[in-house]
């Protein structure tokens, strides 16, 4: 609250400096994943950019508060700013900020197993992306766990498939997050040795702390 404070009567006193500096100092924070610190930043940011009319800047501080709630487990708060994010975007013509609301909001609402929900909220990101790329096999990956949740496990299995069209093109993180999901869904099919084989190669490729507790 001190620092929320203090951000604030910098802001009020020169915005365009108090933008730049806390866009900086929030761009840290969110690269390190100082969650907290974050909202502090960003949610200045966004009463400053609004001050002096830069919907860009809007925009990025939007998206960055609606992740930020998400990692730390406040789903209205992760809900609201990406939507404030996507209505932002959609404005602007911003089509892969669109994307990512779509997707943020997705997830928050798998947190609270609003499956059907965050399968709508994913398949909207999917009909903006474009085909054979690292974000539409994403969307694909995504789309597999709510299938998977909702039992159609068919389905589930083609959309893994679908990402792997673009596998040369999936950072580490993208083909943990896949090989999670492919074990689940031999999981949820009894089928344990092909459950385990999976799981153990998420594990190998789990970039942090948190998405191998994710996958433990």
């Amino acid at each position: 609250r001190v620092l929320r404070r203090a951000l604030q009567g910098l802001a009020d006193a020169d915005p365009e400096a108090a933008l730049t500096e806390l866009m900086t100092l929030g761009e840290e924070a969110f690269g390190t994943a100082r969650w907290e610190e974050c909202v502090s930043y960003f949610s200045v940011a966004v009463e400053a950019a609004a001050i002096i009319g830069d919907a860009t800047a809007v925009t990025l501080a939007a998206r960055r508060l609606g992740l930020s709630h998400l990692h730390l487990g406040d789903v209205p708060a992760t809900l609201r700013w990406y939507q404030r994010c996507a209505d932002l975007a959609h404005a602007r013509n911003d089509v892969e900020s669109v994307i990512n609301a779509h997707i943020g909001r997705g997830h928050a609402l798998c947190v609270v197993g609003r499956w059907h929900d965050a399968e709508l909220q994913y398949r909207s990101a999917l009909e903006l992306t474009e085909e054979e790329s690292r974000l539409h096999a994403q969307v694909c990956t995504n789309l597999s766990m709510t299938a998977r949740e909702q039992q159609r496990l068919d389905e589930a299995r083609g959309w893994l498939d679908a990402a792997v069209q673009v596998w040369g093109d999936l950072v580490s993180s993208d083909r943990s997050v896949w090989y999670n999901n492919a074990g689940l869904l031999h999981l949820a099919r009894e089928e344990y040795d092909d459950a385990s084989a999976m799981f153990e190669r998420a594990l190998a490729l789990s970039p942090s702390h948190f998405d191998t507790a994710m996958i433990l």
